[in-house]
């Protein structure tokens, strides 16, 4: 009875709100790459100086090609870092999608504003790992996670990662970093900021993502 009023409560609080990645309490807005924005990557990575780091908006590994691929490694291996969302495409950043089956989610057929468009997923909560650098003093944060198959829920391995954030009861993260280099592969979910430590996460990672700044200061 009590996970169930959590789902409901998390359901409520989300319909009354469309999902984004919102960066507006700080001045560091990262360069957002979307599936129809994914062309002629080196050119726009070329002018990275100008943001803190890159949101990847990608669904596909198809939408990349193999030099745009590579740019994007190559701008993590100098110092850069890049975000992205969808497990399907960890591969490119040496992880593993290991994805969640959740069954009977209060929240499952949710839509998100993602990549340009809209995705389909679920809102849940989840549990900040203790003692994990980039978000230390956090402890949970609420969620969408998005759907990639038939009671499926996209999440990687974890193995060989700085692991963030797991739902409870899973093995697979939600949340994790990836060291490449002299950069870093953050994989996150969209959250919403306001419930929870949500607002706290997302500073945090913001300044560890342009700072590598691991410190409690929000």
């Amino acid at each position: 009875m009590k996970s169930r009023l959590v789902y409901l409560t998390i359901l409520t609080l989300f319909l009354s709100l469309s999902f984004h990645i919102c960066f507006a309490e700080t001045k560091y807005e990262p360069l957002v790459i979307t599936d129809g924005l994914s062309k002629n990557l080196k050119d726009k990575i070329s002018k990275t100086s100008e943001f803190p780091f890159i949101a990847l908006q990608i669904t596909s590994e198809n939408n990349l090609s193999e030099e745009n691929k590579k740019a994007i490694l190559d701008y993590i291996k100098i110092g850069g870092t890049v975000w992205f969302y969808d497990s399907r495409i960890a591969s490119i950043f040496g992880m593993k999608n290991t994805p969640m089956t959740i069954k009977g989610l209060e929240t499952k057929g949710m839509e998100a504003e993602f990549g340009g468009g809209k995705t389909l997923g679920a809102a849940i909560g989840a549990a900040a790992i203790q003692g994990a650098p980039p978000v230390r003093s956090v402890r949970r944060a609420a969620i969408f996670i998005i759907s990639i198959g038939e009671n499926l829920y996209g999440a990687i391995e974890n193995k060989d990662v700085i692991p963030l954030l797991q739902v409870p009861g899973q093995k697979s993260l939600v949340g994790a970093v990836k060291k490449i280099g002299k950069g870093k592969a953050i994989f996150k979910p969209l959250l919403w900021e306001k419930q929870y430590d949500g607002a706290a996460f997302q500073r945090k990672l913001i300044r560890y993502s342009k700072f590598n700044d691991t410190t409690d200061q929000v």
